[in-house]
This record gives structure tokens, sequence and C-alpha cells, in this order.
């Protein structure tokens, strides 16, 4: 009730949230949905620091597999 308003989340819509962390093509099947949400959280913090400018890529290489990327921040890496 941050600015007065409250919300309520319907049954149906609380289901669909909690089954959008486990769809059937993830590509990681052996992860907990804490697991999912913590991967999905740490690629949109990179996002972040690359659409910001505070990360540059500088190279990186898939083997069909799995990608790897080297870069680096612009001021160091803070962590909290």
């Amino acid at each position: 009730m941050r600015y007065g308003f409250t919300a309520d989340i319907a049954p149906d819509l609380q289901e669909e949230i909690d089954t959008e962390w486990t769809w059937a093509d993830y590509p990681m099947p052996w992860c907990t949905r804490e697991e999912i949400r913590q991967v999905s959280a740490d690629a949109q913090r990179i996002h972040n620091n690359i659409a910001t400018g505070r990360l540059t890529i500088h190279a990186h290489a898939n083997d069909s597999h799995t990608t790897v990327a080297v870069g680096t921040y612009a001021q160091g890496v803070r962590r909290a």
C-alpha cells in the first residue's frame, strides 16, 4: 500500500505467475523455481549493465551448448 492502493491477485492469475517460472522448454530443467528466478535476475542485471554502458563485453564464444563472454565493468564491480 505504498501509494494508498491495494492490489489483489486472482487465484487463476497467481497460478499463471507460478507456472511462468517452470515452462517446459526451460534450458535448465534441473533448476528449482527459486534457482530459475535467480538465474533470470542475474541475466537481467547483466543486461541492464550492458545497456547502461557499465559493462562492456569484449569477446564471446558459443560451442552450441554454452556461451561464455569476457567483459569489464567501467568502475569495478560493487557487490551488495
